[in-house]
């Protein structure tokens, strides 16, 4: 049937006559309480600057191959604004308004059973509803489209809602349990956003504008083919839920998850593959899981807020944060291969028991904002909580903050780096660790206080340049088999200390170590190896040297020296000294202290040649000054190019200092203002050489006295002197026989 001119339906129901093709061209039609139906087969189409008016009428697209256009045409209420009348799509049946504008005023449209619904580049203005209700069923939006829905749009299950190149507002509710597909579309839901389970967002593309908070179920944003997804407003996200980007997403309303405690989490994925994606964050996000790959995610405006039990991952992407980004307890973060920006505004939060990894040479820039790391003093042994980089990863801080509270750590393992440049580090009961890694403080400041720990170790390195470095209130900085290097300023206050030790080096170099109010360097041995202090500078304050080894080398230098206020040396310490031609003699102490000074333990002193000529040229070498000396050193080594010095060298005490000469009566007896505590090594081999005569001696006086010991141990002597005894006993006998004799002569 073919239509020409104006033609006009009321109270007829067309089924039998639209069985066939029927084109209504430049006419216009009316239907006013009627209803237009295209069965199996049906074609009927506006053509060509028609316009049709409906009041309270249906029209109905029913079977396979029906079909119902408007192209270039209008469509429109009639008579009856309030209840234009309805649109059923079904059983694979067809509707299309392509190239053409519709306006309604209470009008339904009801897609399902396999039936489309495609609007192309047309303008839709409904006050309705839509609704596409299952398997199969789409509705389309494409080509430049402008579709304004003001009341509701749902889809039932594995209905679809696709949009491609277009702009969508929805003023009513939004529902759909099938899925829902944009490209390149604008989507604006200014009324409740409803996605429950089993349903899939797919957006390519696209801008989602919302109002006030909607609702996401259990389901899934796919973002394909290298699209945008923006949010403006606020939707609620149930678990399950996913949010995959493949190019560009924009939040700039907010985002926010339930139910993260149960065994479904929602997720929000950047991934491409091969290329790079963008996932910007402006107006919030609360999640329940994060995981983006390949991607550069913009943490702005509202931020991110990661709810309990939340993982949160990042694989060879950019993340950038200048807003809030909160993370939960019991919830972790993890960042591999890739780099983390906080700018003016950003705040990190970690609660007391996450761990913050960054894993294989991922980056970290702290350029502005905070970075917040809460401890919890009621967990005794807390999972090292806080920020931990592994794998050459690395931190650069130039501005900003870093707070590191209550039991959290700030670690550095296998080869990562620290740099400070700027900003500020302040720890409060934190723990700050540099195993096997290096750190650079260069500028900026670093407060250690309320019992705060540093440790370097494991064959880590500091260097400290630069900046303020404060421990205070019984804080501590352990050095162990490892090496840390102040040219700049490091203050101990309050009862804080640098302890070095198993072979760890602190290298004082030009550089300044205050302390105050019983504050300490100390140096010990824990039975790996001695503690290492070397260098020239300043110490002011105490120096104890209990089991380690202060090492000065002047061999080919005239200006080391350490000025210190108090040093003690106990019996297990060390103090070893190289002197070179070079060193200027008494122009300065080797060690200048202000205050007393405690001797004991071992001093090891090697001059080269040339210093050993002008010491027997009638110099000498200040080796330790104070206010007083006590004490000794219970060992004293000298030598001349490691071999051992003739006994004219030796160390004197003069006064109150400590002095290297060349005495030429030292290997006489010592004079009377020859203090005990000095000695050589040829004075000590005189007393070992004499006590060793001493105890041959007395050997064989005992031998010689102690007839058992005489008889034991010299067997021929003892026979000689029985036979000398045996034969004067016999004379004896004899000279009384012949006393008796000449008695009885005389009696007779």
């Amino acid at each position: 049937m073919v239509f020409v001119g104006s033609q006009s339906l009321s109270d007829t129901a067309y089924d039998d006559a639209l069985s066939t093709d029927s084109r209504l061209t430049g006419s216009d039609m009316r239907l006013t309480g009627s209803s237009l139906r295209m069965l199996q087969n049906g074609w009927f189409e506006l053509y060509d600057a028609s316009n049709l008016k409906s009041s309270n009428s249906s029209i109905t697209v029913d079977g396979t191959y029906s079909y119902f256009g408007v192209t270039n045409s209008t469509w429109s209420c009639g008579d009856s604004i309030n209840h234009c009348g309805s649109l059923d799509v079904l059983n694979g049946g067809f509707a299309r308004i392509r190239h053409s504008s519709a306006s309604f005023e209470g009008f339904n449209a009801t897609v399902r059973s396999a039936g489309e619904l495609w609007a192309q580049d047309s303008t839709l203005l409904v006050n309705g509803s839509f609704f596409i209700a299952d398997q199969d069923s789409y509705f389309r939006i494409s080509s430049g489209s402008n579709v304004t829905i003001i009341q509701d749009l749902a889809t039932g299950p594995l209905g679809f809602f696709v949009c491609y190149d277009s702009q969508v507002y929805i003023g009513g509710s939004f529902i759909t349990n099938g899925k829902f597909e944009t490209t390149n579309c604008s989507m604006t839901f200014d009324g409740p956003f409803t996605i429950p389970s089993g349903a899939r967002i797919i957006v390519d593309t696209a801008d989602l504008v919302t109002t006030n908070e909607k609702y996401i179920g259990p389901t899934s944003i796919y973002n394909q083919d290298y699209g945008s997804f923006r949010l403006e407003g606020s939707l609620l996200v149930d678990s399950a839920t996913w949010i995959i980007n493949a190019t560009n997403s924009i939040i700039t309303g907010s985002l926010r998850t339930t139910n993260c405690l149960g065994a479904d989490r929602s997720l929000i994925v950047g991934f491409t593959g091969y290329s790079w994606a963008v996932f910007n964050v402006s107006g919030g996000y609360t999640s329940c899981l994060v995981g983006i790959d390949g991607t550069t995610l913009s943490v702005t405006g509202g931020g991110i807020q990661l709810a309990e039990k939340t993982p949160f991952r990042a694989y060879r992407s950019d993340v950038v944060v200048s807003a809030s980004f909160t993370v939960a307890p019991h919830s972790s973060a993890s960042i591999d291969s890739s780099s983390l920006t906080f700018g003016v505004g950003a705040s990190l939060e970690l609660s007391y028991d996450v761990v913050f990894y960054c894993w294989f040479n991922t980056r970290v820039q702290v350029s502005g904002g905070s970075v917040f790391l809460i401890g919890d003093d009621r967990d005794p042994e807390p999972d090292f909580p806080g920020f931990r980089f592994e794998e050459e990863s690395s931190i650069t801080i130039t501005s900003g903050s870093i707070y590191v509270a209550g039991r959290t750590y700030l670690l550095f393992f296998g080869n990562s780096r620290f740099n400070m440049s700027g900003g500020n580090i302040d720890s409060n009961r934190g723990r700050i660790q540099l195993s096997g890694s290096a750190g650079a403080i260069n500028q900026g400041s670093l407060l250690l206080r309320n019992e705060s720990f540093m440790w370097v170790y494991d064959l880590g390195r500091l260097n400290i340049s630069g900046g303020d470095v404060l421990l205070t209130d019984s804080s501590y900085f352990e050095v162990e088999n490892a090496f840390v290097r102040v040219t700049g300023s490091v203050s101990l206050a309050n009862i804080s200390s640098i302890v070095v030790f198993s072979n760890g080096v602190l290298e004082v170099d030009n550089g300044t170590i205050l302390t105050s109010n019983d504050s300490f360097v100390r140096l010990e041995n824990r039975g790996l190896g001695p503690g290492v202090l070397q260098g020239s500078g300043r110490i002011a304050g105490r120096v104890d040297n209990v089991g380690g080894r202060i090492t000065f080398n002047n061999a080919t230098s005239s200006v080391t020296y350490l000025s210190v206020d108090q040093y003690n040396q106990g019996k297990n310490g060390t103090l070893e000294i190289k002197i070179g031609s070079l060193y200027g003699g008494g122009a300065s102490t080797i060690i200048n202290a202000t205050g007393t000074v405690s001797l004991g333990g071992s001093a090891n002193v090697n001059i080269d040649a040339d210093a050993a000529a002008k010491l027997k040229n009638g110099s000498s070498i200040l080796l330790v000054s104070g206010s007083s000396i006590t004490g000794r050193f219970d060992t004293i080594t000298i030598t001349i190019n490691n071999a051992v010095a003739p006994c004219e060298y030796r160390l004197q005490q003069q006064g109150k200092s400590l002095v290297l000469l060349y005495d030429s009566g030292a290997c006489e007896a010592p004079s009377a203002g020859q203090s005990s505590t000095n000695t050589n090594v040829g004075l000590v081999v005189g007393v070992v050489f004499a006590v060793i005569i001493v105890l041959i001696v007395g050997a064989v006086l005992v031998v010689i006295l102690v007839p058992s010991l005489r008889s034991r141990f010299m067997p021929a002597f003892a026979a000689e002197r029985a036979m000398k005894m045996l034969k004067a006993k016999q004379a004896a006998n004899q000279y009384n026989e012949e006393k008796d004799v000449e008695m009885s002569k005389i009696k007779q």
